[in-house]
């Protein structure tokens, strides 16, 4: 084999993992690209969770509200900019809650090989300590799977976690943990014959589904 040979077969070695690198970050750029329709369901979502809230709170006590921040990865914003906006109008239409603290959470952008945007367990330590007088944590960022240790400190400071998120392998555990009270998360069966919705009502039902710790443990 000549010194000729290898060099050239080092460059179409090159050649090719640079072709796959661009592939691959041009497949996940795509995978974080919302149409615009999206925009619509997470309005949609962000009203739902704030009915949720209310229900589990019965329309009284202080939300601390936990969103993602995802850094440079600023496409994926316009979702969670909805998200944001449309839980805080309409929980201001709500007499007795009120949002006292909103928070940016530093979080890794979802991958090909990875669903979703979650905390570190660490994360929810720290938030579960700084937020327990809340009356609940409410996240727009998925749990990761966590240590009874951590379950049992959040519980005993008095932290309530309702979680807007996709769904995360770990949550029937956590769910029947109590380690979050609820969990709102894109429906995890395709929803019966459902006509085209006319209000955000409409497209939450549609679209999302609760899952409570009672539910998640039949």
């Amino acid at each position: 084999m000549t010194k000729a040979f290898v060099a050239v077969n080092r460059q179409v070695i090159a050649a090719v993992a640079i072709v796959a690198i661009v592939i691959s970050v041009g497949l996940t750029i795509s995978n974080l690209r919302a149409p615009k329709a999206s925009v619509t369901s997470f309005q949609a979502l962000g009203w739902g969770a704030a009915q949720e809230t209310a229900r589990f709170l019965r329309n009284q006590g202080d939300i601390a509200l936990i969103c993602p921040d995802f850094g440079k990865f600023k496409i994926l914003n316009p979702r969670y900019d909805a998200l944001l906006k449309s839980y805080t109008k309409t929980i201001a239409k709500t007499t007795g809650l009120r949002i006292t603290q909103v928070e940016r959470a530093p979080v890794n952008p979802p991958t090909m090989a990875r669903v979703g945007i979650y905390l570190s367990a660490e994360q929810y330590d720290a938030l579960s300590k700084k937020y327990a007088k809340s009356s609940a944590i409410v996240a727009f960022v998925a749990l990761p799977s966590l240590t009874d240790s951590s379950i049992r400190a959040a519980q005993s400071s008095g932290a309530q976690w309702l979680i807007v998120s996709d769904y995360g392998p770990e949550y029937k555990r956590l769910l029947a943990r109590e380690a979050m009270r609820l969990a709102i998360v894109p429906r995890l069966q395709d929803p019966p014959e459902f006509p085209k919705p006319r209000t955000l009502q409409e497209e939450f039902e549609r679209d999302y589904e609760v899952i409570t710790p009672n539910r998640a443990s039949e």
